[in-house]
This record gives structure tokens, sequence and C-alpha cells, in this order.
């Protein structure tokens, strides 16, 4: 398998978030919750992404929105390199 240094998702700190079925109001668990790639935060849910419904990132209190760019600095390596594992 082989994990990629990709951000964590927003989804962590937004006020939507449904975390026990992966979904929220833009993606409910209905219609098959959150897709994969804001997810695994290879998409950054502050602009819009196919079928959100106009629905965005709405950051949980203690966050705003502007301190999710200082956020997702702190918690990626941009230097990481892939990682395979068995």
């Amino acid at each position: 398998m082989t994990l990629y240094p990709y951000p964590p998702p927003l989804c962590i700190v937004c006020e939507r978030f449904e975390p026990y079925t992966e979904s929220c109001a833009a993606y409910p668990a209905e219609d098959g919750g959150i897709p994969i790639e804001i997810l695994d935060g290879q998409w950054d849910h502050r602009k819009p992404a196919p079928g959100d419904r106009g629905i965005r990132f709405d950051p949980t209190d203690g966050y705003e929105k502007d301190s999710a760019d200082a956020w997702l600095a702190d918690a990626v390596n941009p230097d990481a390199e892939a990682i395979t594992t068995e």
C-alpha cells in the first residue's frame, strides 16, 4: 500500500462534519457521504467541489476560515515523499 503526504482533510475541524458516517450537509450519508478526494485531503473544500450543493467548509469554534492555511501547514510536511508499506 502507498500512503501519500496529502494534508489532512478540513472535515476534521468543520462544523458540519459527521465523523461516524463520514458525511456532512454538503455530502449527506444517504447520498454516499463525503467523496474520498475530500476525506483524504486531496481537495481543499474551501473551494467549490462537484456535488457539494454550494455548501463548503465551515470552521468549528476556535478556528477561522483564514486560519485553515496555518492549520494545514502545521499538519503536513511539504517535503514528505510517498511512503510504501507492505
